[in-house]
């Protein structure tokens, strides 16, 4: 997820390997995804950009399970992203060095 301009309408962005299954279970996880992320683009219309990739286990999983999964990650990934706007960013971590004396 990546924070933009106000100005700049939300984008989502879906990545739906082939690992994941055929082109029908393929399309199936791709419009459980796009459902799922209407309530994201409503609550942040503009200035965010998103990329969700489902793994393997998405062809199996269920519609609630997606959600799930979805809300849980875009909820971490707004937690960092305004810890980094912060400046303590928990992906960036600054070596500590010993001093000898």
């Amino acid at each position: 997820m990546v924070s933009t301009s106000d100005a700049e309408p939300s984008q989502i962005g879906f990545i739906v390997a082939k690992t994941v299954g055929n082109a029908v279970t393929r399309n199936l996880v791709k419009r459980r995804l796009r459902e799922i992320v209407v309530e994201t683009i409503k609550a942040y219309p503009q200035g965010v950009n998103v990329v969700v990739r489902a793994l393997p286990v998405s062809a199996q999983a269920s519609f609630s399970d997606l959600v799930m999964d979805y809300r849980k990650a875009f909820s971490t990934a707004s937690t960092r992203l305004r810890e980094k706007a912060a400046g303590s960013s928990p992906l960036i971590s600054t070596p500590t060095v010993d001093k000898a004396p």
